[in-house]
Order: structure tokens, then C-alpha cells, then sequence
């Protein structure tokens, strides 16, 4: 169990958790603190974590943060978590999935595992973004493996978007629109991949 007691930086090389043998918890003591990941952040996982619903901005600047099984998301829903480039939000067989406004500032928001992983809330693309997966030429390198089902309403701000159909069930129905930015749809052949939102855009 780990508990903030202000703003705090998270970071460092290599791979680190809060889990425990059933559920641990991410604690601000019912305070909105920050929370981000330094420059040289390695793989950081919260699993089966009870998150504080008090959990104000969360600033991903590099590395991967991964939401596995039961973590109860990324605190208040009103409060936003911004992806910069180099880094990822990752859902992992995460069944609460994260309700919190997503800005995709040339990172990527991806699964990879699970068959639930719902993302509510808003996204809004300010840099070059990847979603579902992170791809290097054709090939899926990062997430895409888990379905992601995906509700949350994408604004293409500033930003070109990739959204990554790797999964077998992966669903997109939340509106997108933009101005003269450029949406791509990958596919890996899997089944069953749909986007069924409204597109309003004048970019390509």
C-alpha cells in the first residue's frame, strides 16, 4: 500500500508494482494530488490497486503505466492523465478500465491483455498519437494483444491519430472529430473489429 503525501514523481528504470496478494491501494489520503512519471521511467503496473478517488492530474512523460485486473482506475474523473511521446497508458485485463479525460500528447493509449478494458471519459489528441496498439511500420510493437472497447468521445486537436485494431473484439464507438488532422485505422486481420462512432472531420 502506498500513500501520496503531495505531488509526487514516479520513476526510475527497470519494472516496479503496488500489488499485494489480493488488493492494495493508492492512497492521497483523500487529497487532489499529482501525480506524473519522470524522464527515465521504466514499466510501473498498479495491479488489482484501489485507487484514490481523490487522484487529481496524472502526467505520463515516459515509460508505461499499466492498470491491471481489478485497479479501480486513476482517481477523480474530472481531472485529466496526459500521455506525452515516449510514453503509454496501458489497460491490462483491467475490468474497471479508466473513466478520466485522456490527452494524447504523442503517446499511446493501449491494451495489451484482456477482453474488457472500457475507456470512458474524453480523448483529446494534441501530438501524433497511437490508440489500441503502438505500431513501427506495420508491426504492432507495444500493447494490441487485449481488446479495448472504447466509448470516450476523440477529439483531433492538434494531432494525427493511429488507432491500432489488434485485438480480436477491440470496439471504438465514441464520436471523433477534428479539424484537418489525420485519423488511420490499422487492422491486423483479427475478427470482429468495428468503429461505429460518427466522424466529423476535414482531414484525411
Amino acid at each position: 500500500n502506498v500513500t501520496l503525501m503531495g505531488d509526487t514523481m514516479f520513476g526510475g528504470p527497470g519494472q516496479w508494482e503496488i500489488r499485494a496478494g489480493f488488493i492494495s491501494s493508492l492512497s492521497t489520503g483523500g487529497n487532489a494530488y499529482n501525480l506524473s512519471t519522470s524522464t527515465n521511467a521504466g514499466y510501473i503496473a498498479l495491479v488489482n490497486t484501489n485507487v484514490d478517488g481523490a487522484l487529481a492530474n496524472v502526467t505520463l512523460n515516459s515509460g508505461t503505466l499499466s492498470l491491471q485486473l481489478g485497479t479501480s482506475g486513476l482517481g477523480n474523473a474530472t481531472n485529466t492523465v496526459t500521455v506525452n511521446s515516449g510514453a503509454n497508458l496501458d489497460l491490462y485485463q483491467d475490468t474497471n478500465g479508466i473513466n478520466k479525460n485522456i490527452v494524447l500528447n504523442g503517446g499511446g493509449l493501449i491494451s495489451s491483455s484482456g477482453n474488457q478494458n472500457p475507456v470512458s471519459g474524453n480523448i483529446t489528441v494534441t501530438g501524433n498519437s497511437y490508440l489500441g496498439g503502438v505500431l513501427s511500420g506495420t508491426s504492432v510493437v507495444s500493447g494490441g494483444n487485449g481488446w479495448m472497447q472504447v466509448s470516450a468521445p476523440i477529439n483531433l486537436t492538434t494531432g494525427n491519430l493511429t488507432i491500432v485494431q489488434a485485438g480480436s473484439s477491440d470496439t471504438f464507438s465514441g464520436n471523433i472529430s477534428g479539424g484537418t488532422n489525420t485519423l488511420t485505422i490499422y487492422s491486423t486481420g483479427n475478427a470482429n473489429q468495428y468503429y461505429n462512432g460518427a466522424l466529423s472531420s476535414s482531414g484525411t
